[in-house]
């Protein structure tokens, strides 16, 4: 099956556009691209995708957050506009209702709404997350933030209409643990977070009454004294968790447990260079990452069991830090 998928290259800033054959795992570069109407070199380059637009946060000189189109066949993408932002933002993605960009960076997080084409519009909310802001994310009804350098996740609650946000309640992590991305489980009950200091996943509580939400459990990623998590996500069955530990270079799988419980590790394989970033296919048959220094990317089959396989490794541009897949049709 021909799969096509994008890398975000922050420091050559190009965009790679690539084919991935998964019965006999190849990879061609279809091209890459030079971003337009952007100077020097951004931070490690954080994207989204709906449909065939392209939103890309642009960390140089002049944050900003671009709109590309992604163009039919191998045609590249075209720039479609620029939002200048307050914020050199290090995460971005779309709201469930498809009407909003979500940005976290620096001290704070961004709401940032998108016209009828689709383009970033403007920036309709922006609260206070904490210090190394590092990820937002909405559920359709709350949204929560991430503050690395503070130990903090804050819940807010997210008007779905016009992307406020109201600062609702905060859980407190272990002093220097990092605090770094966020997922939501599939019924929305739970909140899994990656530290990046402590090396960690930690499962809060997401009950509705918000004198519940806290640590219900943690699980060590690795067991040595100065880890550096970096990105974790989501089987669509929720049975699989996968997981970047950046000290170490590796790539971790692990179950899910009943609810509230930790999880369990399942597999390890080498990772590249500092790679800061996961793309789990559509189906969870394959699991790709990039090297922020090595300039490589690799791409792992998912077995049934959440095993790990390494399969190929390709090119990329200078400092990769984002993969995202081209959704079928």
């Amino acid at each position: 099956m021909i799969k096509r998928f994008i890398c975000c290259n922050s420091v050559s800033a190009d965009l790679g556009l690539y084919e991935l054959d998964t019965r006999y795992w190849t990879v061609r570069e279809i091209l890459r691209q030079p971003i337009d109407g952007v100077e020097g070199k951004s931070a490690a380059m954080p994207a989204a995708i709906l449909s065939d637009r392209l939103y890309l946060g642009w960390r140089g000189n002049e944050p900003a957050i671009l709109t590309l189109k992604i163009e039919p066949g191998e045609r590249g993408f075209s720039t479609l506009g620029s939002l200048s932002v307050p914020e050199s933002c290090c995460y971005l993605t779309i709201s469930p209702e498809q009407k909003f960009l979500l940005a976290a960076g620096g001290e704070n997080g961004l709401v940032i709404d998108l016209d009828e084409d689709g383009c970033a519009k403007s920036v309709v909310s922006r609260v206070a997350v904490g210090s190394m802001a590092h990820c937002l994310i909405s559920d359709g009804t709350h949204a929560y933030g991430a503050a690395c350098r503070d130990d903090l996740l804050r819940k807010f609650s997210f008007d779905a209409g016009n992307g406020a946000l109201k600062p609702l309640t905060v859980a407190h992590f272990p002093p220097n643990s990092g605090p770094r991305h966020i997922l939501l489980d599939k019924m929305r009950e739970q909140i899994l977070v990656i530290t990046q200091e402590s090396g960690t996943i930690t499962i809060l509580s997401n009950a509705e009454s918000n004198a519940k939400f806290g640590i219900c459990s943690t699980t060590p990623l690795v067991n040595i004294s100065k880890p550096l998590a970096a990105d974790i996500t989501m089987s669509r069955n929720g049975r699989f968790l996968f997981a970047l530990e950046r000290a170490t270079q590796s790539v971790i799988s692990l179950a899910m447990n009943e609810a509230g419980a930790a999880p369990r590790i399942l597999d390890r394989a080498d990772a590249p260079s500092n790679a800061r970033m996961l793309h789990l296919s559509q189906n969870d048959d394959y699991l790709i990452t990039v090297g922020f220094r090595d300039h490589i990317g690799r791409i792992y089959a998912i077995g049934a069991d959440g095993s790990l396989s390494p399969k190929v490794d390709f090119p990329t541009g200078a400092r990769p830090s984002w993969i995202l897949g081209i959704p079928d049709g």
